[in-house]
C-alpha cells in the first residue's frame, strides 16, 4: 500500500463507515469522457 492509498483511505474513513470505503484504488492518467464532457462510467466499469 502507497503513502497516498493510506491517506485517501483515512481521508475517506473519516468522511463514512468502514462498509463504504474502497478497498481499492485504481489510478488511471485520465477519465473516459464524451464528445459534450461527461464522463462515461460504462468505460470506467469495463476496465476493473
Amino acid at each position: 500500500m502507497t503513502e497516498l492509498e493510506k491517506e485517501l483511505r483515512s481521508a475517506v474513513g473519516h468522511r463514512v463507515g468502514a462498509h463504504a470505503r474502497p478497498r481499492v484504488f485504481d489510478y488511471v492518467d485520465a477519465l473516459p469522457r464524451n464528445d459534450v464532457g461527461k464522463l462515461q462510467r460504462a468505460k470506467l466499469r469495463l476496465r476493473g
